[in-house]
């Protein structure tokens, strides 16, 4: 004889068993609601961004918080020659220049996350106050994947071209008297070691600093070879610039500095022969004051492989800068 079933109807079942099935069913319901919401916003996202002249995919969110500088540590060079500098912290207050490429179609996904991570870095970076991209034509930040400015720090200035020196001493200048500014290549970003206190005893009208960047060792060999640009081996390289404004007016009439910021090799030297030539003391206390260059892929699709100061005369400026103050190396 077969076993009969128990099946206890619907209408006899236990009120509160008849309410947790009727739970789960709503539970169950609006999961599948913001999973269906969630992928329509993702959806919606990446056709956006495709839209907008953007084909790459998103960065890691953990590739862009991994920032190499600490902002529960603000730690500062010493004061004068020997001596710690007490670690302290500060408003906001440098105002950064620098040309975010819009050429993102003609460059590898690598290489152009390695852009948008170094923006992110310097827009999260607390002493930045403003970050200027000076652009070649109307640039929308939303069109970049991932990055968020909710403080408002970006402003955007079409200039029309690739950026010249001239471009940026001239939008310096825009900025109220006494104004600390920086001006870096688009794939670097700040790191320890900006706190107020200590540069503005340290940049005036009539000094300056000139910054070589710190290579992640991660992915490259830190040691002397052509190509390598790092504190740590200092080789005449120098790719940010630290300035009180106004700058010399002169430096933006004529051809004084007509030429490419980036991408064209030795136009560092010359700018820097520039500065010094009216009346610019230049320092370089990279060992203190760090910059981070991300650059991984080693992929350089711009580069314009002439070197400028060569063309023009112009000799390493290791002759007229004064050497990094290894003395507090090991602090």
């Amino acid at each position: 004889m077969m076993a009969r079933e128990n099946v206890v109807p619907s209408a006899m079942q236990h009120p509160s068993r008849r309410r947790n099935v009727t739970t789960r069913k709503r539970l169950c319901g609006l999961l599948a609601f913001v999973a269906l919401n969630f992928a329509v916003h993702v959806c919606y996202d990446a056709v956006s961004h495709y839209r907008k002249g953007s084909g790459h995919q998103p960065a890691n969110w953990l590739e862009l918080a991994n920032c190499a500088y600490r902002p529960e540590l603000y730690e500062g060079p010493p004061v004068g020659i020997i001596g710690a500098q007490k670690r302290v912290s500060s408003s906001p207050f440098l105002h950064v220049f620098l040309q975010f490429p819009q050429n993102e179609a003609d460059l590898p996904t690598v290489r152009y996350r390695e852009f948008v991570k170094a923006l992110q870095c310097n827009i999260w970076h607390p002493a930045v106050k403003s970050i200027h991209l000076l652009q070649e034509r109307d640039f929308d930040l939303d069109s970049i994947p991932l990055i968020s400015d909710r403080t408002n720090k970006v402003v955007v200035h079409i200039i029309g071209r690739r950026i010249l020196y001239e471009d940026a001493v001239k939008a310096m200048n825009m900025l109220p008297e006494n104004s600390l500014a920086v001006l870096t290549n688009a794939d670097i970003y700040l790191g320890d070691g900006f706190d107020f206190s200590v540069l503005n005893a340290s940049v005036s009208q009539n000094n300056g600093l000139a910054l070589t960047r710190y290579e992640d060792s991660t992915c490259m060999s830190i040691q002397k070879q052509t190509g390598v640009c790092d504190c740590r081996i200092y080789d005449n390289c120098h790719d940010s610039y630290v300035f009180r404004s106004p700058l010399p007016a002169i430096l933006v009439l004529g051809n004084t500095t007509s030429f490419r910021f980036g991408g064209l090799w030795g136009s560092e030297r010359v700018f820097l022969h520039q500065l010094t030539s009216h009346g610019l003391a230049l320092h370089n206390p990279c060992f203190f004051l760090k910059t981070h260059h991300v650059h991984c892929s080693q992929v350089r699709p711009t580069q314009d492989n002439r070197w400028l100061n060569k063309e023009l005369g112009i000799p390493s400026e290791s002759s007229r800068l004064p050497p990094i103050t290894h003395i507090c190396e090991s602090r």
